[in-house]
């Protein structure tokens, strides 16, 4: 006798005794028993059985008394009421239990070769610019029928001056920045001055340096002139006018983070014009494009690696110094009109410095852009690439700002004469840092002061008074300078920790880490605010398609499109990675797709059978007698996470810090996201 849920075509027809059971059909009549009862969907009860079986695996039985084989092009299992279409790519024969995916395979193999010819062909267009290049005709990449078919008939010089046909004089940005800012300061929550009357300006067709020692906030000052941090007191002007910073032009301004933030599988050009494309006018055409990308690249002095990859730790490509000048491009190719750097010589050797500093130069007086450099430690001959200076001291106040060639004077006039052949910039650190002695003019026998007698140290001065001398050069009011001020930035947290330290389990101690914890995610609402309702404008704007006053460029569909474009040079550059990512997913798929097979459910007995069965059966019998989903659920599940894990962390992980560098200029978060 057949036990419970065991898919038989045969039947119990006969009782203990032998005798025909005598049952109708759709019924069944258990031992013992002079009743019966009704076969519920999924079993075949065809008539004079003692208990009811499930409907055959490869049959479907859609009420209890009739059972048909399984079509063509279907397939059933056990219980099934119904034949289930047999999915695209499978061939399922008639009387079938499963799908046979036979399809998937031809299409995984498709989709190999496919992928392969492309590889080969990209390659081979590869292979095109680098004999156009070895042959001397670099600019002719513009013309894609002479790119393909590697007849060069012109010279680079001649082509070089066809440029300026292609860009017209009428779409460059020639807007001009002239940035002043009066009284510039910012206080923490917590009530930390990091920055007190900072006061100077950058100007159009001028490079200022940028200078301090540690904890002087120089980038502090940037960031608040660019208005990425809000300021507590003080002016910004933008060509005389009161702005809140420079957000509302942040299609006109260029960042060069102290990172080489890039992609590094992709080439000098690739990455430039990529930005380009982003950032520019959407009116302009590609070929105005690429003539202003190696423009930027001929500026820069790169024409020699502008195929060249950038490289990584694994796999060599440009030099260090090649991959800041990579980085200064990437905002240079979006037509800026104020440049803000964050240490752009870090990590170079003094002559790279130089030249970088030099093109720099070079670049702020020909387009009248306004170069301003947060810098540390120049060589003299790379400080004096630079036309402008702010020195700020300790705590975030002016120790000197204004043109280059009057900041020696100045020191030497409050005390602080520049030693014969010492760099200017080293020494002016070291005066704003208190490492050197202001000399004054001392009397042996007076014990005064004087002038005329012979030069000493100034026992008195204190570092902190070079806030009140510039103040009081510049004619301000020196009765809140630093000097009656506490201007540590560190001395409040120093005490506080100290505070903690001292009562680590007081209840003061826990309900202040609650409002730290509060006032950090006020805080971040504050910060992120205008992040969040730009966002919610970009949308609003996308829908009524609003035009940006500043710059429109092109809109989030065009920005899909060329974040895509550039993943898949990605992919190719990097195919090792696409192979291993590729293997990596089949085997989840087969193995997902093996779970997948395995789906199949076969519900509890009839309860009918369950309630004159044993007890100790019962428990089990009310269980369904086969239940692949769980399993096969879960397996699913961590198939497809772990998946799309490895999908995930080398595109939002590794490039994490390019998004936010794309994100901050104006990129799509949508956009790219749905790219990648």
């Amino acid at each position: 006798m057949p036990g419970p849920g065991e898919c038989v075509c045969a039947f119990v027809t006969n009782d203990e005794e032998g005798n025909k059971l005598s049952c109708p059909a759709g019924y069944f009549c258990p031992y013992g028993t002079n009743e019966t009862f009704e076969c519920k969907p999924g079993f075949y009860c065809p008539g004079n059985i003692a208990q009811p079986g499930y409907c055959c695996a490869g049959y479907y039985c859609p009420t209890p008394t009739k059972m048909y084989i399984c079509p063509k092009d279907h397939y059933c299992r056990t219980g099934f009421v119904e034949p289930i279409d047999c999915p695209g790519f499978s061939k399922c024969d008639e009387g079938s239990t499963d799908a046979t995916k036979f399809g998937a395979i031809i299409l995984t193999i498709l989709v190999m070769v496919i992928l392969y010819v492309g590889f080969q062909v990209k390659a081979w267009r590869d292979t095109k610019v680098k004999n156009i290049i070895k042959s001397g005709c670099f600019f002719i990449i513009l013309l894609r029928p002479c790119l393909l078919s590697g007849n060069c008939k012109y010279d680079s010089a001649s082509f070089k001056l066809a440029f300026a046909a292609f860009v017209e004089p009428s779409q460059l940005d020639l807007s001009i920045f002239n940035i002043e800012f009066i009284g510039l300061g910012c206080t923490l929550p917590n009530g930390v001055t990091i920055m007190k009357g900072v006061t100077g300006a950058f100007k159009a067709g001028r490079m200022c340096a940028v200078m301090g020692p540690s904890g002087a906030g120089k980038t502090t000052v940037i960031t608040l002139i660019t208005g990425k941090f809000k300021k507590t007191c003080g002016k910004i002007l933008i060509n005389d006018k009161e702005e809140e910073g420079l957000m509302i032009y942040k299609k006109l301004t260029g960042f060069v983070p102290q990172e080489d933030v890039m992609h590094r599988t992709l080439t000098v050009f690739d990455n430039l014009f990529h930005s380009a494309k982003m950032r520019l006018p959407a009116d302009w055409k590609i070929a105005d494009i690429k003539s202003l990308v190696l423009n930027v690249i001929e500026d820069l002095g790169m024409s020699h690696v502008t195929f060249s990859i950038i490289g990584d730790e694994s796999e060599r490509g440009i030099s260090g110094g090649q991959r800041k000048r990579v980085n200064i491009g990437l905002e240079l190719v979006a037509d800026p009109s104020v440049l803000f750097l964050d240490e752009p010589t870090s990590g170079l050797d003094s002559a790279t410095s130089y030249d970088l500093c030099k093109s720099l130069r070079a670049l702020a007086t020909q387009k009248m852009l306004n170069v301003n450099a947060v810098i540390h430690s120049p060589s003299q001959k790379s400080f004096f690439q630079f036309t402008d200076l702010l020195l700020l001291g300790k705590g975030g106040q002016t120790v000197f700002t204004g043109p280059l060639e009057i900041a020696v004077n100045y020191f030497s006039s409050i005390g602080f004469k520049l030693p014969e052949g010492e760099n200017p910039a080293d020494f002016f650190l070291d005066v704003t840092s208190g490492a050197i002695p202001r000399e004054g003019v001392f009397d042996d026998v007076a014990g005064i002061l004087c002038r005329d007698l012979r030069r000493a140290d100034d026992p008195d001065f204190e570092w902190n008074s070079l806030f009140g001398l510039w103040a009081t050069h510049c004619g301000e009011d020196v009765a809140s300078s630093a000097s009656s001020h506490n201007i540590d930035a560190t001395s409040g947290v120093k005490v506080a920790l100290y505070d903690k330290e001292r009562s680590i389990f007081s209840l003061e101690v826990i309900k202040g880490v609650f409002v730290d914890l509060l006032m950090d995610v006020k805080m971040w609402f504050v910060h992120r605010k205008d992040d969040i309702v730009n966002l919610f404008q970009g949308i609003v704007d996308m829908v009524k398609c609003t035009k940006d006053p500043v710059r429109d460029t092109v809109n989030p569909g065009w920005q899909f499109l060329y974040i895509a474009m550039r993943a898949l040079i990605q992919v190719f550059r990097n195919r090792n990675s696409f192979i291993t990512d590729c293997l990596v997913h089949f085997m989840i798929g087969f193995f997902v797709s093996l779970s997948a097979s395995q789906l199949e459910y076969i519900g509890p007995t009839d309860s009918t059978v369950c309630d004159i069965s044993p007890l100790w059966l019962q428990s089990k019998c009310n269980q369904s007698m086969k239940d692949g989903y769980a399993a096969a659920g879960n397996f699913l599940n961590f198939g497809i996470g772990f998946a799309g894990i490895a999908a995930a962390i080398p595109t939002f992980g590794d490039e994490k810090v390019v998004y936010w560098r794309e994100s901050a200029s104006g990129t799509s978060t949508m956009a790219y996201f749905l790219a990648k």
